[in-house]
């Protein structure tokens, strides 16, 4: 106990120095890896928490302060915008190169930043996007918004950006002077600072939800560690959740990220974005024109094809109509003919019919007179004979009555030829023919007489007589035996 009293005591400014000596000879310049818990500005100067969080639950396991005086942030600022990386955020990790300091008017430790690992920053933002693109990828959704195909004519439009620039005047001026009408509604973001991932992420998620033809993305250009905020997840996903198809003009051509690859359209700044526009509705105006000239074509060529087509079939139609009237005008004249003809003939057989009826009616009562004649003469000379052979009775009964036996035999031959004559007589009475089942057939209008199925053809009337009346028809069908 004696020799730690009699041991060397330091005041306050001597230890400081001691400790301030001990860490700067004993450590010296080192590299030191952490995650930005908080930074501030004073005087140009940045003031940072460093911390180191366990792996489980993220817990603080151990801190540091860091300083970046404004000469050292400047090159490393500098640095950083070279390789298209933003300012020091909080929750960035980074690799810092510096000293350790002890501060001895406050008896607190730092760590003096000289320089900054400027390429693990590059490469971790690599990494974070290729990332995200891959989970994009995996989860199916990195080609939603590219998939969707804008209206025929674009007129609604939301334009997501910040009303403090001046990006939206070129693109609302091509919209202006085109000539076509449209309905423009802005949503107001923040393109830059620590929440401008979270505004840009909502005004696109809002817009979307709204009725709109297009959502445009424009933003005036700036420094390239500022699109960072376009590689942001919030902002990634917000474009590729969206219904809306969604065109992008950030105002750089060389750096692409990532939201310009989900995005439906890409162009480079918002002038070319309107040009876009106009020339999408221009090229529907033009297709139309086409589609329209085309029909029209189509149109003149049908008719054209089909007055053809009608001027032949007229002509067709009108020759065969003249072979049809022509050929059915010479069956009408050789029908005439034939009907004047069997008229004449129908005539001449029925006044032979009326003759030779006449001659037979004649030459049957003058066979039936003589016949009577023959009978009265025959009865006389039976009388005579009789009377002769009473006078007589020389005659015997047998003779007599072989006599009286020829005398009938006699009477009945008269008889029969009588009715015979009579018969034949009968059966030339039409009414006689038609009592029997015939039927008599006449054909209309002409009422000729139809003596076989070649007189008529199918469609001709005809009249039928019956012998207790007649009946009008009409040829259905025609065979011939």
């Amino acid at each position: 106990m004696s020799n730690a009293l009699d041991g060397q005591t330091y005041s306050v400014g001597g230890f400081s120095r001691l400790v301030k000596g001990t860490l700067e000879a004993g450590i010296g310049q080192v590299w030191v890896r952490g995650t930005i818990q908080r930074i501030s500005v004073v005087g140009g100067h940045r003031y940072i928490e460093l911390v180191e969080r366990s792996q489980g639950r993220g817990e603080i396991v151990a801190q540091l302060n860091v300083a970046i005086f404004s000469g050292s942030y400047t090159r490393i600022a500098r640095e950083m915008a070279a390789k298209g990386l933003s300012q020091l955020t909080t929750e960035l990790e980074v690799r810092l190169f510096g000293r350790p300091d002890f501060y001895q008017k406050r008896g607190t430790l730092s760590f003096i930043v000289e320089a900054l690992d400027v390429d693990s920053l590059v490469e971790k933002k690599f990494l974070e996007r290729e990332k995200l693109r891959a989970k994009l990828v995996t989860e199916g959704v990195f080609s939603n918004n590219r998939l969707l195909r804008p209206p025929s004519v674009i007129e609604n439009i939301a334009v997501v950006t910040s009303w403090a620039g001046v990006v939206k005047e070129d693109f609302l001026r091509q919209l202006t002077n085109s000539g076509f009408r449209f309905k423009i509604q802005l949503f107001d973001v923040r393109t830059t600072g620590d929440s401008s991932a979270t505004s840009l992420a909502k005004g696109i998620s809002v817009a979307a939800r709204g009725d709109f033809d297009l959502i445009v993305l424009l933003r005036g250009g700036g420094s390239s560690s500022e699109l960072a905020l376009f590689d942001n997840e919030q902002v990634v996903r917000a474009v590729v959740g969206s219904r809306i198809p969604l065109w992008c003009g950030i105002g750089h051509s060389t750096d692409r990220p990532l939201v310009t690859e989900v995005a439906n359209a890409t162009l480079d700044v918002p002038l070319d974005v309107g040009r876009a526009v106009v020339d999408w509705n221009s090229a529907f105006i033009e297709n139309l024109r086409f589609s329209l000239d085309r029909v029209a074509t189509l149109s003149r060529a049908t008719v054209q094809k089909s007055s053809a087509e009608l001027t032949l079939r007229s002509r067709m139609l009108e020759r065969s109509s003249k072979e049809y009237l022509y050929r059915e005008k010479g069956l009408l004249l050789r029908k005439d003919m034939f009907r004047s003809l069997l008229l004449r003939t129908i005539s001449r057989f029925e006044n032979d019919m009326d003759y030779a009826t006449g001659d037979l009616v004649t030459a049957s009562r003058g066979k039936v007179h003589t016949h009577k004649m023959e009978l009265q003469q025959g009865a006389m000379k039976a009388i005579n004979g009789f009377a002769l052979i009473t006078r007589t009775e020389r005659i015997d009964l047998a003779g007599r009555a072989a006599f009286g036996g020829r005398v009938v035999e006699k009477l009945k031959r008269i008889d029969l030829e009588l009715e015979l004559a009579q018969a034949r007589l009968g059966s030339l009475d039409p009414t006689e023919v038609l009592q029997k089942g015939y039927v008599l057939i006449e054909g209309l209008p002409t009422n000729r007489r139809i003596r076989s199925v070649g007189e008529l053809e199918t469609g001709d009337g005809f009249r039928a007589h019956f012998s207790d009346g007649s009946l009008v028809a009409r040829v259905e069908e025609v065979k011939s035996d």
